[in-house]
């Protein structure tokens, strides 16, 4: 792995080469295998799908708030019962459980040291393609905001990677400060779950395999958790 920290314009990780090679094949080769059930997501849309150029130079000078358009897996919901079946879950469960990352997480300021007590994750799997894109954003869920503490965006793409943008761009609390972080194949890039970040639009001619694919995993609590005094 190569590992850096930063503290602007929110405290996030960047982490490359995140899991073997040969596993990110795999995981790679899942996504792709799952085509037939990626579903559209859009969230204040209206469900109207932009697909012109004017549009995505449009989505990307406003990256309005709140909306969405990309298609996704709900992956728990694809594997419940049998999640042991999913490469990309267990991937990403074991990865977050492995003592070097706990300990690298332990040694960091802010929020990170709690991976080492987390006790729920969740993952869905997203693809961009023409135009697809996501509006500025946080990621707990109202009512149930513990579970969702820590985000983990992986990236995992064919290479050499066939569209352009999709940058995750992250934001101050201000909004006043923003970066933009490259969806390199392999990469994992980690941030509490309250931060605003948005997924800028992408551009792509090329088939479905070619698309820009992530896991969007959490971790947090399941409300069972008892922190000792």
């Amino acid at each position: 792995m190569d590992i850096k920290y930063f503290e602007l314009p929110k405290k996030h990780l960047i982490i490359d080469n995140y899991l073997t090679n040969k596993l990110a094949e795999k995981v790679l080769k899942e996504f792709i295998g799952l085509e037939t059930h990626y579903e559209q997501a859009s969230i204040g849309s209206d469900g109207h799908v932009f697909d012109g150029c004017d549009q995505c130079i449009a989505i990307k000078k406003f990256n309005k708030f709140s909306t969405r358009d990309n298609k996704v897996v709900y992956i728990n919901d694809f594997f419940k019962g049998k999640e042991y079946n999913s490469i990309i879950i267990n991937a990403m469960n074991l990865s977050i459980s492995s003592d070097g990352l706990v300990k690298l997480f332990d040694s960091l300021p802010g929020i990170f040291p709690i991976l080492k007590h987390v006790n729920t994750s969740e993952a869905i799997l997203s693809r961009y393609g023409k135009c697809d894109f996501y509006g500025i954003h946080n990621d707990p869920v109202p009512g149930i905001e513990q579970r969702r503490i820590l985000t983990f965006v992986y990236y995992v793409n064919k290479v050499p990677i066939k569209f352009e943008g999709g940058n995750l761009i992250m934001y101050s609390d201000d909004y006043k400060e923003k970066i933009e972080i490259e969806p390199k194949h392999n990469r994992c890039v980690v941030f509490e779950s309250k931060t605003y970040h948005a997924v800028d639009s992408v551009t792509l001619s090329g088939a479905f395999d070619e698309g820009r694919f992530s896991v969007n995993f959490w971790v947090g609590f399941d409300g069972t958790y008892k922190f000792k005094e």
